[in-house]
């Protein structure tokens, strides 16, 4: 009887060393993964961006990437929030592009295409923003109906990097921006 056990034993041994073998294949390091690898039954990621036609609402701290706005009026705005990252974002149509109304903190739009395609009326609208908005070299502005950029007071410190290009509004306004001290230089290249 005990012989019968030990053999058992030993069978079960070898039947739980063949399947932990089994049962954990090797994993693929994270870092290794690049764009149009598959794998059993996941690929990495890529195509085309997403096109919305309504109206993003960011919250604080929020980030808005990879995609495209069509007719919405705004395209993405913010209350009463604190920073916010806007980066590889198309818009076109509709009205306003990017509508901020005191928003604080740091604002960074990167590569960011307003009134891409069909024009809307304003591309920026900042109004009472106290926080530092910086527009990066790869966004573009094209011709809307009206001001490119809108700064209506708020103190906070904008910083456009990039050519500003209206054939229809005017490029910058800022109707009332006396009272906070605020001021625009354009960026020479």
């Amino acid at each position: 009887m005990r012989s019968e056990l030990k053999r058992l034993e030993q069978v079960l041994g070898a039947c739980l060393v063949s399947a932990s073998a089994q049962a954990s294949p090797e994993t693929y390091p994270l870092d290794k993964v690049k764009r149009g690898q598959t794998g059993y039954g996941l690929t990495t990621m890529a195509g085309t961006k997403p096109t919305l036609s309504g109206t993003v609402t960011a919250a604080t701290g929020s980030a808005v990437r990879f995609v495209n706005f069509s007719g919405a009026a705004p395209a993405i705005t913010a209350a009463s929030t604190t920073g916010l990252i806007v980066d590889d974002v198309d818009i076109s149509g509709g009205g306003v592009g990017i509508q901020l109304n005191a928003v604080a903190g740091t604002i960074d739009l990167n590569d960011v295409d307003f009134n891409s395609g069909t024009p809307g009326t304003t591309a920026l609208s900042l109004t009472n923003v106290t926080g530092s908005v910086d527009v990066d070299a790869a966004s573009s502005f094209a011709s809307g109906s009206g001001a490119e950029l809108l700064i209506s007071g708020g103190n906070g410190n904008v910083t456009i990097n990039t050519a500003i290009t209206n054939s229809a509004g005017r490029s910058i306004d800022m109707p009332s921006t006396a009272a906070c001290g605020a001021s625009a230089s354009p960026r020479r290249s």
